[in-house]
């Protein structure tokens, strides 16, 4: 058993120089015409624009703090890493456990208080998660030690006309904060211009969640029993969320997903009814990435020892988009992705497209931040979303 304060020994990871980008970044929106295919064309995956150069520059300064030797596993911790996910397995694997991902309980009461960040009036809402843990499941007691990551929170921007359709935002691994939350969805713009709801969950172990001594993107380290367990509270606690929004009177409710928070959001589209989606830079297939990002004697040694691989495949496949049948109709399905992401590749975004049977997608010139300066992808979320807000109007 761990506690929050050997986790984080276990998983260093520090977003600072991520959340001062975001902290620049509200962008004003420029015309440009969006490339939409299922694979990243040849002519924006090898050209050699200032999107490219910037966003290789900018994904493999995240990576270089990301993979950094103090967040390594030492060789110690593979054959505790294959134990935790052998025992996983018989826990998680085994029907006696039952459902993985469990209807969520009756909503408790929401508490609120009002917030501003500059000139950006906001709602600061909480709850008490309720994720429910069996009480032979080892893992899931660990979990819920991890004090603050308990009450789930979200940020909340409501417009005064009634019946105005819901945005629910999910955020991407290392923010959960409101400046870099609200800048990398471009807030004012969804609210002003679209006239949309808004609403940001953070997601576990993100932002007010994050206990003391936990790193940021601890939801994503090499401890892979914790990830499949942030994942499923991250799960959880979004279909909460969307039954909040619903008790708000929400006729029409879509999500808007940034990297992690894509993969978070095409779960969720499997489990709920959900009007539309954007997946934004996403994820599709975790273990794909984790190994992707290893090194050539990193990766032998999870090999060796069974971190990686068949048992780890099928661990994740509790928590897999590519899992589940999106509920949401194809045509409101999309996606956009860099032709030069370093971090989640645009093979991830691939996948995504084809477990979706060829979505709306669309392909930019840049990595995996640097969607924040794309003119393209401001346009192609722009006019998607224009149009369930024409749609609402209409009703």
């Amino acid at each position: 058993m761990v506690d929050a304060q050997a986790m984080a020994v276990r998983t260093r990871l520090t977003g600072r120089s991520l959340l001062r980008r975001l902290r620049r970044l509200f962008v004003p929106r420029q015309n440009s015409r969006p490339v939409q295919s299922a694979e990243p064309p040849p002519a924006v995956g090898l050209s050699a624009g200032a999107g490219r150069v910037l966003g290789r520059s900018v994904d493999q300064g995240l990576l270089r703090g990301m993979m950094s030797g103090d967040r390594k596993p030492d060789p110690t911790d593979y054959e505790r890493i294959a134990l935790e996910l052998e025992r996983a397995e018989q826990i998680y694997l085994d029907p006696a456990f039952g459902t993985f991902h469990r209807d969520p309980a009756a909503l408790p009461d929401v508490q609120s208080r009002s917030r501003r960040l500059a000139h950006i009036r906001f709602e600061h809402l909480w709850f008490d998660s309720g994720l429910p843990v069996d009480r032979h499941d080892e893992f899931g007691q660990r979990w819920q030690r991890l004090r603050r990551n308990r009450t789930a929170h979200a940020w909340a921007m409501r417009q005064p006309e009634p019946g105005r359709p819901w945005l629910v935002c999910l955020h991407g691994i290392g923010t959960g904060q409101p400046v870099a939350d609200f800048a990398g969805f471009r807030a004012l713009t969804l609210y002003r211009r679209h006239g949309f709801n808004l609403l940001f969950p953070v997601l576990p172990q993100h932002g007010p969640r994050r206990d003391p001594g936990v790193p940021l993107g601890s939801m994503l380290s090499y401890e892979m029993v914790d990830n499949l367990l942030g994942l499923r509270q991250a799960v959880w606690d979004v279909r909460r969320w969307l039954a909040w929004a619903r008790g708000q009177g929400a006729q029409r409710i879509g999500m808007y997903g940034l990297s992690l928070g894509a993969y978070t959001g095409a779960v969720v589209s499997g489990l709920e009814d959900v009007d539309w989606m954007i997946a934004g830079i996403p994820l599709a297939d975790i273990p794909a990435m984790i190994e992707m990002h290893c090194s050539e004697d990193e990766r032998r040694l999870a090999y060796d020892h069974g971190v990686l691989g068949d048992r780890l495949d099928r661990l994740y496949q509790l928590v897999s988009p590519r899992q589940v049948e999106s509920r949401i109709p194809a045509p409101d399905r999309h996606i956009f992705a860099g032709a030069a992401d370093h971090v989640t590749t645009p093979r991830q975004a691939a996948l995504l497209g084809e477990h979706w049977g060829d979505p709306d997608i669309h392909w930019f010139d840049g990595g995996h931040v640097s969607y924040l300066l794309s003119r393209s992808v401001r346009q192609f979320v722009d006019d998607r979303l224009a149009n369930y807000a024409a749609v609402e109007d209409g009703d």
